[in-house]
């Protein structure tokens, strides 16, 4: 199996090498960027062999994800608190900064509670700040150091904290106290494992039909029937082929509310963590407040699985 590694040049530098270390079976290859707005071109003229792409953070992995037809596994290494409490130590020992007073972005406020919690540290919301994640904004950069400097500058923080090294670059030039949160090894890991599951699931032609059935509950007043409502299903339908894309389905529209994804029993289990996180509800949530019942079914035959999806879906609809 070959994965290519695209991200900025110092988590570059430290993903590569390491994820050869650990993993010596396996191929990485690596792009580079400035900028992650760069990823889908780079991506675009890059014409070696890869089985998966695996991608530094999340910011390139959903430009990539809204603007590349994808067909090969694509996956992003995730914020975990790991990271975080790293980050909060070096803030702590290293720059010997006062981890009440910070400004962040890449985190989110929740993610930030619990750690706190955990680690018998008040979190004042008036003392610690969070910047707005805003992963499909092209300038996305720029408003993130902008967050920053107007915080450290009015004297409101005394450090920051940033997921983009291109920000982490731009600051530190600046003289503002800044921490890059690096991935620790332990996420880097099992990031790349999930890759190895899923692809060896998609490679696996024997593996059992799963039907993924969803309807979008829409209301009279919200029709996706009407013509000035058209650009709201465009997106859902984009997000759902998107995400047909990533566990290797097939997509069948059955009305303007309804479609199937057939797939297979190894891929969506892997893909859901065996149900506990199901990605394509995150995604539609990004572009439509309709509710969705999804209902999954299993079978011996397509037709079966089908049936069992549908009669999954009734039951959530009761």
């Amino acid at each position: 199996m070959k994965i290519l590694y695209v991200g900025p040049l110092m988590m570059i530098n430290k993903l590569v090498p390491m994820s050869k270390r650990i993993f010596p079976n396996l191929e990485f290859d690596y792009i580079t960027y400035e900028r992650y707005t760069d990823a889908p071109d780079l991506l675009e003229h890059y014409d070696k062999k890869v089985d998966a792409v695996l991608f530094s953070g999340k910011s390139p992995y959903k430009i990539c994800e809204n603007q590349m037809n994808q067909s090969i596994l694509m996956d992003y290494v995730p914020r975990h608190e790991t990271t975080l409490y790293r980050v909060l130590l070096e803030i702590t020992y290293l720059l010997k900064r006062d981890i009440c007073r910070l400004s962040v972005d890449t985190y989110d406020k929740k993610m930030m509670q619990k750690l706190y919690k955990e680690i018998h540290v008040e979190l004042r919301e008036d003392s610690v700040f969070f910047a707005e994640q805003r992963y499909m904004d092209p300038n996305y950069k720029d408003y993130v150091v902008a967050f920053h400097r107007k915080n450290y500058y009015e004297h409101h923080v005394c450090c920051c904290i940033t997921g983009l090294e291109e920000a982490y670059r731009e600051m530190k030039s600046e003289g503002i106290p800044v921490v890059l949160a690096v991935p620790s090894e332990d996420v880097v890991v099992q990031s790349v494992r999930n890759l190895q599951i899923r692809y060896i699931a998609k490679k696996n032609s024997e593996n059992q039909i799963v039907v993924v059935a969803i309807k979008l509950n829409v209301p009279s007043e919200y029709s996706l029937m009407k013509e000035d409502d058209l650009s709201q299903r465009i997106k859902i339908m984009d997000r759902l082929y998107h995400f047909n894309h990533r566990i290797d389905g097939v997509l069948v529209e059955q009305s303007k509310s309804e479609c199937m994804i057939f797939t297979t029993k190894k891929i969506i289990e892997t893909e859901t963590n065996q149900y506990k996180d199901f990605y394509l509800l995150d995604v539609l949530r990004e572009v439509s407040a309709v509710p969705v019942y999804i209902g999954i079914g299993y079978g011996k035959t397509a037709n079966e699985s089908k049936y069992n999806a549908y009669e999954s879906m009734k039951k959530m609809e009761r």
